[in-house]
């Protein structure tokens, strides 16, 4: 089965990409312990630090929601699922995630992948696409297309947000 991913750079505004990176990784921003990362049951090795900021049955579960809404607002969601940010710190070597959907929606929802720091790690989808994590970048596809994330080596972490959305 084929998606079509779609990846654009420099998506926001050097102000807006900038504000928003200053929120994440200012040391006051909380981050949430998480013991395994997609569909992993490996904490040792596939731990993660996390943050929801939106739930679509619960709408705004962070005040950090406010602080991507020109994010938000540019990529024009008819309706929102679901908004995390991750922080997967920096590994020995490259550690790689299990192949996964971020959620069966069974209905025609994208996944957006916006990365907040540029560093050595990236996405990488089961049909051989590749997506490097750049500040600023990001990047679409469909929420069934199944994709991995690679840990970075090069930078204390790899920080991005995810969203679902319809």
């Amino acid at each position: 089965m084929f998606y079509a991913m779609q990846i654009y750079d420099n998506f926001l505004s050097e102000d807006e990409f900038g504000f928003i990176r200053s929120y994440f990784i200012n040391g006051n921003f909380p981050w949430y312990y998480a013991p395994f990362a997609n569909n992993t049951n490996d904490p040792e090795h596939h731990y993660q630090l996390s943050h929801v900021m939106y739930w679509s049955n619960l709408g705004k579960v962070s005040n950090a929601f406010d602080a991507i809404k020109p994010l938000v607002n540019k990529i024009n969601p008819e309706i929102l699922i679901k908004i995390k940010a991750n922080f997967n710190p920096r590994s020995d070597g490259s550690k790689v995630c299990e192949y996964h959907i971020d959620k069966d929606f069974n209905f025609n929802t994208k996944t957006a992948i916006y990365y907040i720091n540029t560093n050595n790690g990236y996405t990488l989808f089961e049909n051989g696409e590749k997506c490097d994590s750049v500040e600023n970048r990001l990047v679409i596809f469909d929420s069934k297309q199944k994709h991995l994330g690679m840990s970075c080596t090069d930078q204390h972490a790899r920080i991005l947000l995810n969203i679902n959305y319809i």
